[in-house]
């Protein structure tokens, strides 16, 4: 399962994350170990696809592009 959390706007504080579907044995929602931050420092990321047969993974961002692209 991935996720993301956008974070304030403009931010840079935006992570893509992971996780299995399964709760991992002996854990508990709230102390499962197998979260894993696969994108973080995004701008506002949202609305994920996974592409499984070309296995890549893609987002839109709400927030502006890095400065060097302007």
């Amino acid at each position: 399962m991935y996720w993301s959390q956008k974070g304030p706007d403009n931010g840079n504080q935006g992570r893509i994350s992971r996780a299995g579907l399964e709760v991992p044995k002996g854990r508990t929602a709230a102390n499962r170990s197998d979260i894993e931050v696969f994108f973080d420092r995004l701008p506002e990321p949202i609305d994920l696809e996974l592409d499984h047969k070309n296995r890549v993974l893609y987002w839109t961002d709400r927030g502006d592009p890095p400065a060097a692209t302007r």
